[in-house]
């Protein structure tokens, strides 16, 4: 099962795609969004998720909890 940890989204393009975020102290640029997707809850949306490749290089995921607005990065726990 995915884990994630909260990080603290700092810019979006077009006001909804992630751009820019900090976690762990660490200032992260959004070069693309590869793919979005959301997750449902009876007929509510709950959660967006977005595949993301980084400046570095680096796929991510994020997602952003509708419910209480929070964004969240997926960690790798090998």
């Amino acid at each position: 099962m995915a884990q994630y940890e909260l990080i603290e989204m700092k810019a979006r393009r077009f006001g909804y795609f992630p751009r820019t975020f900090i976690w762990r102290d660490q200032t992260i640029q959004i070069e693309a969004v590869l793919h979005v997707w959301t997750q449902q809850r009876g007929r509510t949306i709950n959660r967006h998720f977005f595949q993301v490749r980084g400046a570095d290089g680096i796929e991510r995921t994020l997602y952003q909890d509708l419910l209480d607005q929070t964004w969240h990065l997926q960690i790798d726990n090998r």
